[in-house]
């Protein structure tokens, strides 16, 4: 192996725990079993103790607990029942059972990088609450399904296949279970039917398999499903005892997982939603013993606190890391929203987000860390970033998730060069190894102090700087902000480097925006609706050019986007680039005097 490689891989293993690395080898060698012996195990063999089981599905909280289940997927998927196929609702993305039999399942390689996701959606069998029609006609649709993805994709292999990985393995359960107690709720009859023991035996084996190949050694949002599962199918089967243990290991996960801000670690709101998503289903089954359950009542506030924050008023969530519009359930379903929030500066100061909401400008930014150290594997190089919404409708977008698959589309999603913070060209602050790996990483962080104050003295706001340019010798600082006339004032600066170009690179919604205005410094966007928003560069210059983005359902679904570049006017050691952004007909109120005191300010704090 190459000693680049070796480099690569050592400063990616350093940050995570010898314990961990036990586990990652534990599993890994469990799996290999699994392959070994999945020719073995049966895949559809019925419960011999079933109909008791079967029984438990007709309790009123495990109707409750599918209900919940139901709403939160309704909000991601629609089911047309005439095709036989899940409807991605964002994307307009299809999967029916002729896709599912055309995957080749056993040969993850050969599965193009832009349908990997919705190949993982496909093994979730997200469809199962959503079944609607005759009872008994659902049961047997969903059991057939299930027939058909053992058949499509067997248990065994040189690897795992997609259905047969810890996640799908852990969402399935949950939504097989869902999707039962809604059938036999309106039908009990159908509880004994040989169709429902057999989906029962399935969800059994399913249980088993967590027992064996729990990502433990993964942690965050993984891990949590995993034993939100497992807490799910001790409740079917009445294990009161495996109940205590994982409800308590459950907790602890989420406890440990969510910063006293009230966000997940990993620091996308795509995963504080399906972790929020949990908690509400199990709150409204009270699946789980007394003190947890008061646990994740709290836990759940926080996050629901938190995930307001990060949510636009268009609706959807703030597309930072690994997310995406719609990969999860819906904030509204969650019961929050972004609309109503006061104008001001708002903090998740533990997570390094700001909101900065005033009048029609409603902004999210990005001033911390890529994500947890011992495993950042769902990082972007983000830092400084900011999605803005104007009057309820997107205009500055992230590029999302091309691909989790590891290859140039992925690593060209996570890099920041297709993100809005400031950058240098060729350099990059984090180092991605493959498609979940990283190994020397920068970090961001708020401007704070006397720094901060001055800043704030000029335009109030929020600002910060990342150092993932420091090795070599690099420096980057932004500032977001509002002048008194309440335009939006954002400012950039560079330090060292100066061979190298000094950009900020901005994706505007094509779908909802177009450029009906250009000269130089200064770019006019028109809505749909006829809104307008003025962008001037007061320091610096504009250029347009066109782009896409993937923030809707991330992979499969490229958007068009207009690129937006800002860069400083002249070169040299000390750059700056200042950029106003004016809605409805502002008149410009940030003149030439007090961008170049923000540029100066800002750059002033690299001396510090």
């Amino acid at each position: 192996m190459p000693l680049a490689r070796l480099r690569k891989l050592y400063s990616a293993a350093r940050h995570v725990p010898p314990r961990a690395l036990a586990l990652r080898l534990r599993r890994e060698a469990r799996q290999r079993w699994l392959c070994r012996r999945g020719h073995a195990i049966r895949l559809d063999t019925p419960l011999p103790d079933g109909a008791r089981i079967a029984a438990r599905m007709l309790k009123p909280d495990m109707a409750a607990f599918g209900a919940k289940t139901r709403a939160l997927v309704a909000s991601m998927f629609a089911y047309d029942r005439t095709k036989d196929a899940l409807i991605f609702v964002l994307s307009g993305d299809v999967a029916s059972l002729a896709d599912m039999e055309a995957v080749p399942w056993t040969r993850t390689e050969a599965i193009a990088a832009s349908d990997v996701n919705r190949c993982f959606f496909m093994s979730f069998v997200e469809q199962a609450s959503l079944l609607e029609g005759p009872a008994h006609e659902d049961l047997v649709r969903l059991d057939t399904y299930v027939s058909v993805l053992g058949r499509v994709a067997p248990l065994g292999g040189r690897r795992l296949p997609i259905p047969w990985q810890p996640l799908p393995v852990a969402r399935r359960l949950v939504n097989l279970v869902a999707g039962l107690a809604l059938i036999v709720g309106r039908d009990p009859s159908l509880a004994s039917r040989p169709e429902a023991l057999r989906l029962l035996g399935h969800v059994a084996l399913l249980r088993g398999l967590l027992r064996q190949i729990r990502e433990d050694d993964l942690g965050y949002n993984h891990f949590a499903t995993e034993l939100f599962a497992q807490c799910v199918a001790d409740s079917v089967f009445g294990d009161a005892g495996a109940l205590k243990h994982h409800a308590r290991e459950f907790v602890a996960a989420m406890e440990t997982q969510v910063g006293p801000d009230g966000l997940q670690l990993e620091r996308s709101a795509t995963y504080q939603c399906h972790l929020l998503g949990h908690l509400d289903a199990l709150i409204a089954g009270r699946l789980l013993p007394d003190a947890e359950h008061a646990a994740i009542v709290d836990l759940a506030a926080r996050m629901r606190a938190a995930l307001r924050l990060m949510t636009h008023p268009d609706g959807g969530i703030a597309v930072f890391n690994d997310a995406a519009v719609g990969d999860g359930p819906s904030p509204l379903a969650l019961g929050t929203s972004g609309t109503g929030i006061a104008d001001g500066v708002l903090l998740l100061a533990d997570a390094g987000y700001a909101r900065l909401q005033h009048g029609d400008f409603s902004a999210i930014f990005d001033a911390g860390p890529c994500g947890p150290d011992d495993n950042p594997g769902h990082a972007h190089a983000d830092f400084l970033s900011f999605e803005l919404d104007v009057a309820g409708t997107r205009l500055f977008v992230d590029p999302g998730v091309a691909s989790y698959k590891g290859g140039r589309e992925r690593d060209a999603c996570r890099s920041a060069a297709s993100h809005n913070g400031p950058t240098f060209a060729g350099l990059e602050p984090i180092e991605f190894l493959g498609a979940f790996r990283v190994g020397k990483r920068g970090r961001g962080r708020f401007l704070t102090g006397g720094d901060a104050t001055a800043l704030a003295g000029i335009v109030s706001g929020v600002g910060g700087t990342q150092d993932g340019f420091a090795e070599a010798s690099g420096h980057v600082a932004r500032w977001l902000g509002l002048a008194p006339s309440g335009t939006l004032i954002l400012a950039d600066a560079w330090q060292g480097l100066p061979e190298r170009a000094a950009t900020s690179t901005f994706l505007v919604d094509a779908r909802h925006w177009r450029v009906s205005g250009e000269e130089e410094g200064h770019i006019v966007l028109t809505s749909a609706e006829g809104r307008e928003v003025a962008l001037s560069a007061l320091v610096g210059k504009l250029t347009v050019e066109s782009g896409a983005s993937f923030h809707l359902f991330g992979p499969k679904i490229a958007f068009p986007a207009v690129r937006i570049t800002l860069g400083p006017a002249t070169g040299g050691n000390e750059r700056a680039a200042v950029l106003e952004i004016r809605a409805n007909g502002q008149p410009s109120a940030a003149g030439l005097d007090l961008a170049d005191r923000l540029a100066r300010t800002l750059q002033a704090t690299f001396a510090r």
